[in-house]
């Protein structure tokens, strides 16, 4: 793994979470030494009380972050490096947080400052504490005596939320992209004439496409009063007569350029439909998502009229969506040729197809008689008509064919010739011929899911129905988005697996990592009203985000619901215990969140390079996961360590068994 913008990205995601964790030790051990006095004991009895669900809260969180490591592909190349700096860091961290921290704790030197005049900064963190503790007292504690003696009503109430951020998504005012297009310092042209086209109409093409580019720059430099032009570099070649490609370069500064995106919108609609033109590629592209197409469809069958037919009607339902552009056909067909068909009269002379091609290909391509070597040099001989008589369909007409007796029979006895088309090239998939519709989508106008899925909801049975012997395959990056959600799908089944299994060895509880673990689905609020305050659409991006965010609420929840079972074997009853944890977690709690959210801040706020682009999705749900996620730990984690000791009492009762309450097995 090298130093790029992805590992640093790393780097910015664990930072608040390492020291989530050095937050968790130094604070029990601040507590204790604020009872007890200031000693090496007292801060290894601080560490202590936290040291075993701490660390496990570090385990799960690293549990989290495996599906992205289980990632493969392009995408697995982008996420790699975040999985494994986030989870070296993590491993480092235990090591550090529970042997080096504590020894530092433990070597401070004490100082005692005056109660009437100490220094300002004392007085500031004082004011703070007491404040900060004033509005648990007052305000906290009996809201949450409240929630916890209404917890079913309170539940209600956080259900709702998840169902409202969960209807952001399907009202569309949050947007749904896989994999969302992402800037880039290059636009990027790939232009296709069709067959037979000259290549000077090739070139007159693209300086055209360069001429409209320029135009456009110059206009906008003048009407955002840009001290450059944005466009930098401007390189264009031809690959062959009929293709060429353009490679633009963009000005660094990203304050000196419009959106690439605005800028390839503004660029393909004044280009518009180019006569000759049989596909024009305009884009930047790039990111984990590859440079496919955000549409394709593999139409496969053996009858290649109704292939043609169907893929023409499908052309033509994907260009009715709105924000679809770069609509293709895989079938190149419009090569002219001249088809010969062998009369039946010549087969009774004994001639056949095969024997009329080959002298045909004889007399005009020609036929190798000897092989001359000159030096270095492989010299063919071939022979063949002379030039002056190869030039004409009339020769063909007028030359004699042998016949396997020797004769010599005019060519119109034994041939027809009529002017006819076929393919440059055949596609097949699975021994069966097949044509490619593919699309693109201005992921600004339209969401490619959305799209994808009325197609195959509408357009394509149609198609099919009036199509019989046509069948289609999903492909390009509709199909690798189905793969990588699979592939996610299996990664979170494991990590989920997991985290119950290291939720279950502190706790020594089945019950109780259940009750963490269903906070889960309550992280994604935060993340997806984030999403929807700064207009980021939600994407696999977004979901690796998700899936992290998951092992740090878990780290927070499992050390609360530890500090209520000690609370519970002190003899406390339940809604005091529960009351009790949460003051002395407060303060940890939310300085842990606070750390998290403003070591992702940084990147979601003031980074506006392409580069960061890439990684914004992610930051975006856990820096905003995190900030809901205090709310989901200091309120729902207690309502539900309250349901879960109800359910349990309800079992003890049902069952007319002695079962001992979940919460007092822990010790």
């Amino acid at each position: 793994v090298t130093i790029n913008m992805i590992s640093l990205f790393g780097f910015l995601v664990v930072l608040g979470i390492v020291v989530d964790d050095a937050i968790v030790m130094g604070e029990s051990a601040y507590s204790e030494i604020s009872q007890h006095g200031g000693s090496t004991d007292t801060v290894i009895n601080g560490v202590l009380k936290v040291a075993t669900p701490a660390t496990f809260g570090v385990l799960t969180t690293i549990a989290a972050f495996s599906p992205i490591l289980m990632v493969s592909g392009v995408s697995g190349q982008f996420f790699a490096p975040i999985g494994w700096v986030v989870v070296l860091c993590l491993l480092m961290s235990l090591v550090e947080s529970k042997l080096i921290l504590p020894a530092h704790l433990a070597h401070m030197r004490q100082k005692a400052y005056s109660q009437d005049d100490p220094p300002r900064m004392i007085r500031f963190q004082r004011q703070f504490s007491t404040a900060l503790y004033r509005f648990v007292d007052r305000f906290y504690l009996p809201s949450l005596d409240q929630l916890l003696k209404n917890r079913y009503l309170a539940l209600a109430g956080f259900v709702t939320v998840l169902i409202l951020s969960i209807g952001l998504i399907a009202s569309g005012n949050l947007r749904l992209v896989a994999f969302p297009d992402f800037a880039n310092d290059f636009l990027r042209v790939e232009l296709e004439m069709n067959e037979g086209t000259p290549p000077l109409q090739t070139q007159a093409t693209l300086d055209r496409l360069i001429r409209v580019a320029e135009r456009i720059d110059a206009r906008v430099q003048q009407e955002e009063g840009f001290p450059e032009p944005m466009l930098r570099t401007v390189f264009a070649w031809a690959e062959s007569n009929t293709s060429g490609n353009l490679l633009i370069e963009l000005v660094r500064n990203e304050n000196n350029r419009i959106p690439t995106s605005e800028f390839e919108r503004i660029w393909r609609e004044e280009v518009g439909e180019i006569p000759g033109v049989r596909a024009l590629r305009l884009g930047s592209g790039g990111g984990p998502g590859g440079d496919g197409p955000d549409l394709s469809y593999q139409l496969v069958g053996n009858d290649l009229e109704q292939l043609q037919s169907a893929a023409a009607a499908l052309e033509s339902g994907i260009r009715a969506f709105a924000g679809t552009y770069d609509i293709r056909n895989s079938f190149e067909g419009g090569v002219r040729e001249l088809q010969l068909n062998i009369r039946p009269e010549a087969e009774v002379l004994g001639l056949s197809q095969q024997a009329l091609a080959r002298q045909v290909r004889q007399a005009f391509y020609g036929e190798e008689v000897q092989r001359i070597q000159r030096g270095p040099d492989d010299v063919r001989v071939l022979v063949r008509y002379p030039r002056a008589q190869r030039d004409s369909a009339g020769y063909l007409e007028s030359m004699r064919i042998r016949t396997p007796d020797g004769q010599e029979v005019p060519f119109n006895a034994v041939a027809d010739v009529q002017v006819g088309s076929s393919p440059s090239s055949l596609r097949r998939y699975n021994g069966q011929r097949s044509i490619s519709v593919t699309g693109r989508i201005d992921k600004e106008l339209a969401e490619p899911g959305r799209v994808s899925g009325e197609i195959q909801r509408t357009i394509l049975p149609q198609i099919l129905s009036r199509h019989p012997s046509v069948s289609y395959q999903v492909s390009g990056n509709i199909e690798d988005v189905g793969e990588l959600l699979e592939e996610v799908i299996i990664g979170l089944s494991l990590a989920i697996f997991l985290i119950y299994c290291l939720l279950a060895i502190p706790l020594k509880s089945y019950l109780q990592p259940l009750l963490i673990m269903s906070v889960i689905p309550f992280g994604m609020i935060g993340a997806l009203f984030g999403h929807w305050m700064l207009g980021i659409p939600l994407s696999i991006l977004s979901l690796f985000g998700i899936i992290a965010l998951s092992g740090v609420v878990i780290n927070d929840s499992l050390i609360l619901v530890d500090f209520v079972n000690r609370h519970r074997l002190a003899g406390q009853s339940r809604i005091e215990a529960a009351l009790k944890a949460t003051r002395a977690r407060f303060r940890a709690i939310v300085l842990t969140s606070t750390t998290t959210f403003l070591g992702l801040a940084p990147i979601l706020f003031f980074e506006s390079s392409a580069q960061a682009q890439v990684v914004i999705p992610m930051a975006a749900s856990l820096a905003f996961g995190i900030l809901f996620a205090t709310v989901i730990t200091l309120g729902l984690i207690p309502i539900l360590y309250l349901i879960g000791d109800d359910v349990t009492s309800l079992l003890r009762r049902a069952t007319g068994h002695s079962v001992e309450p979940v919460s007092s097995r822990t010790g």
